[in-house]
């Protein structure tokens, strides 16, 4: 999945704090292991910064940056099964971002 794509996704969100827009271009991708991406996203408005780990399933995204005038979908909502994917790969997670994105990397 390219990063442009993801950039462009959550940059349809809007900032937990003050409501603004985001912009692709304050969102940055620090790496992903399978499903699991960990993002960085910076608001303009009120300067707020973010670190996101957010399950994107293979199945759901493609591997191309949709048309630009296409109409969004609607998300479906979080599942049972998305949250205890992520409840365990929390309980095994240190913490240690550079290794995780190391082990990535030597694949």
């Amino acid at each position: 999945m390219q990063d442009r794509y993801i950039k462009r996704l959550v940059a349809r969100a809007k900032c937990g704090v003050c409501g603004a827009p985001y912009k692709a271009d304050n969102v940055s991708v620090l790496g992903h292991e399978e499903e699991f991406w960990f993002l960085s996203i910076f608001c303009e408005t009120c300067r707020n910064d973010r670190l996101v780990a957010a399950l994107i399933k293979p199945d759901r995204a493609r591997e191309e940056a949709p048309p630009k005038r296409s109409v969004p979908k609607e998300f479906t909502p979080i599942g049972y099964d998305d949250v205890l994917e992520m409840h365990a790969f929390l309980q095994q997670f240190d913490g240690d971002f550079r290794r995780l994105f190391r082990r990535e990397r030597e694949g």
